[in-house]
């Protein structure tokens, strides 16, 4: 259970960043279009966007939180 909360929380660090210093390369890298300052509300977009969801349609947040860590490691999300 830690891990996942580490993980998500990670996440919401780099939207957080991303939505402060570059917030347009968060938008075209997802192709999503962010309207709120709410990091936990993007991760959550993006997930819809990437079609990580779960049963009954919710958001798979650790795949999502994964994926964006995984793409920031990489140096695919640039500031």
């Amino acid at each position: 259970m830690q891990l996942i909360c580490r993980t998500i929380g990670v996440a919401l660090k780099i939207i957080e960043k991303l939505l402060a210093e570059n917030k347009a390369a968060l938008e075209s890298f997802y192709s999503v279009t962010i309207e709120t300052r709410n990091s936990y509300s993007v991760l959550e977009q993006i997930g819809k966007q990437c079609n990580f969801l779960q049963k009954k349609g919710e958001v798979d947040e650790m795949r999502t939180a994964t994926r964006m860590i995984n793409d920031w490691q990489n140096g695919l999300l640039l500031i």
